[in-house]
């Protein structure tokens, strides 16, 4: 039976900023964040957009281990919830890398991967038991993992190749889809292939530093050299409304789009890549929010389609502070400190931010990193990082005011919990991964699922935003920039998967 999946920024988080030029403090040292998962596993798919997926539990049927554990109910006071359950996964010396879910009828179930040396794949029953399945090893092992188009493959850097999932069997793919020759450095899949990263290899010498081709390994046509100007690692990717997205820049003055499975024509948007070398994007229903950024500036676009434009986002007037967006089910939502209303929600819509729920002063020092928008609910997720220790909250916020609902103390940042949606109707989980074990909440709500605005007016800008190809002006404190940067540490790959 097909299944719908739907992958959510994980390894990249769904945190995303806009912005006009900012300049920073040229003291403040910040970083483009990297994810380095256990054992040197890594999941970097993207999107499958809208294709439809393969069951990834029809290969999860024999030589399976059974855990007897089941959900845990948690006191709920008051909170807006109906149930509020508890679970905890173990899988020694390794984070989970991807996690599905399942909805058969009114019951859901949730499946997950991670590598430990192989590829394990742990499904959770809806009464919370486990089963879980090991995938026999390739000879040479392998670096990386993911799912394209509801396959499994893995990447073997050792010996320049990957392999999909055939059944009962790993199936190395380098002749039937005429993969490039060389080392490989990098495996980006999308809908229609791999984008594969490679470099020279000489017997007994040492690698290259630094990849020097890049290659389009398409499902239905041979592979092609892509003709990539410039430094081959400093190439883009992302997930659109309209499919998967190439960046890069030919003349460093500027930046092309180049769209990877669809027929639309190239774009350049005059943005200097040497000052703004890093991009971030999230997208909606409508569009795409694309910032770029680097250690002193950053400036952020809105990409519409039918027909497709470029043009500038501008934040609020009187904005006194910014902590963080998050996307989800192709809605974004922004949370701002505004002179004369405090702390509010946002949702970016057509390129403008419109305001759409009043917050309070429970979100000081907080950012928002995960929400769930039902009715006139919003279920938020926000973290806090301070001199006392780091915490992850959850709140509920509607006409009624804010309330908090949970709280969980963390490790740091990248153990912090953050909100993804059930398939199923009134229903998220809030979510943490750290080395060792993955804690998850199930969340249930009842009542009017429509969605509905708190609040309802266009948010006024700093000044019009103009059609154009690139550009963008305007400033913001130093301190903004820190703050949504620390967003952008990817998080777990998350899927929907319905019709099991």
């Amino acid at each position: 039976m097909l299944l719908r999946a739907i992958l959510l920024l994980a390894m990249s988080s769904a945190a995303w900023g806009a912005g006009v030029t900012i300049e920073l403090d040229t003291q403040l040292s910040i970083e483009e964040i990297e994810y380095t998962p256990p054992a040197s596993i890594e999941d970097t798919s993207l999107l499958p957009m809208e294709d439809e997926a393969n069951n990834l539990t029809s290969s999860i049927e024999d030589d399976v281990i059974f855990i007897d554990t089941s959900w845990e109910e948690e006191e709920l006071n008051d909170t807006g919830l109906d149930t509020l359950k508890f679970l905890r996964l173990s899988h020694s010396n390794t984070s989970m890398g991807i996690i599905i879910e399942s909805v058969d009828s009114t019951e859901a179930s949730l499946h997950g991967l991670y590598a430990n040396g192989h590829l394990n794949a742990v499904t959770i029953n809806p009464d919370g038991s486990q089963y879980v399945k090991a995938y026999p090893n390739v000879e040479n092992g392998f670096n990386s993992f993911g799912i394209r188009n509801g396959v499994l493959y893995l990447v073997d850097m050792d010996s320049d190749t990957i392999f999909e999932w055939n059944v009962d069997y790993w199936d190395d793919i380098k002749v039937s889809h005429d993969l490039p020759s060389g080392h490989y450095y990098s495996v980006t899949p999308y809908s229609m292939g791999y984008i594969i990263a490679t470099a020279d290899k000489t017997e007994g010498e040492p690698v290259p530093n630094a990849p020097t081709e890049l290659w389009d390994a398409g499902d239905t046509i041979s592979t092609q050299r892509l003709p990539i100007v410039g430094q081959v690692s400093n190439v883009k990717y992302i997930n659109t409304h309209d499919r998967t997205l190439q960046i890069f820049s030919e003349d460093l003055i500027s930046y092309t789009g180049r769209w990877l499975d669809n027929d639309e024509p190239d774009f350049k948007i005059n943005v200097n890549s040497v000052d703004l070398p890093h991009v971030h994007s999230a997208k909606t229903n409508t569009g795409t929010f694309i910032m770029f950024y680097g250690d002193v500036l950053s400036t952020a676009f809105w990409l519409q389609s039918a027909p497709m434009s470029v043009k500038a986002v501008k934040f609020p007037q009187n904005l006194k502070s910014f902590s963080g967006c998050t996307s989800v089910n192709n809605q974004a939502f922004c949370m701002f400190n505004v002179e004369g209303l405090g702390y509010a929600l946002y949702e970016m819509v057509d390129g403008e931010f419109v305001l759409d729920t009043q917050l309070n002063e429970a979100f000081s020092g907080k950012h928002i990193n995960g929400i769930y928008a039902v009715g006139e609910k919003r279920y938020i997720s926000a973290f806090y990082d301070g001199v006392t220790g780091s915490r992850s909250y959850l709140y509920l916020a509607d006409s009624e005011g804010v309330k908090r609902l949970y709280s969980h103390e963390v490790a740091n940042s990248q153990s912090q919990f953050f909100i993804k949606p059930s398939i199923l109707e009134g229903t998220f989980y809030w979510i943490s991964q750290v080395l060792g074990e993955t804690l998850i909440y199930k969340a249930e709500a009842s009542g009017d699922f429509t969605f509905k605005r708190n609040l309802d007016s266009i948010v006024p800008i700093e000044s019009p935003a103009e059609e154009s190809s690139g550009g963008g002006s305007g400033s913001m404190p130093t301190y903004l920039l820190a703050m949504l940067l620390m967003l952008l540490f990817p998080r777990v790959r998350w899927r929907q998967v319905s019709g099991v």
